[in-house]
């Protein structure tokens, strides 16, 4: 491995993209039917998420994938009460950080740190 790089190393909190993130966000991609009001789809490819009703686009934003629930709008505090990791959703006129417990092949289980916290579960469909 190269060591003359003369780049300074990054702080632990540092916003920038890390390998942990970028891990985190690869395992949000595909698309989750929601498991309570199965009309309710989000698509996440690539750092870009789209919300579905009954099949029809309802917003649409981008994500960013925040392993320490650091990155403004997430508070490592509210965070901390909880084990999991974040991902913001930004759109126009919004900016929201999700609390992310459980993520697998089959299931997404997040809730907003913005609002009520409501849990929101999802299952993978494609």
């Amino acid at each position: 491995k190269d060591t003359t790089n003369s780049q300074p190393a990054q702080a632990a909190d540092s916003p920038a993209m890390n390998a942990d993130n970028a891990d985190l966000l690869r395992v949000l991609q595909g698309r989750w039917q929601n498991s309570l009001n199965t009309q309710d789809e989000i698509e996440i490819e690539g750092n870009h998420i789209k919300h579905f009703n009954t099949g029809q686009l309802n917003r649409e934003g981008s994500i960013e994938a925040d392993a320490g629930c650091v990155i403004s709008p997430c508070n490592a505090e509210s965070a901390a009460q909880e084990d999991g990791w974040c991902f913001i959703e930004k759109a126009p006129n919004m900016e929201q950080c999700h609390l992310v417990l459980q993520c697998n092949k089959d299931s997404l289980q997040f809730k907003s740190l913005n609002d009520a916290g409501t849990l929101m579960s999802y299952r993978k469909v494609k």
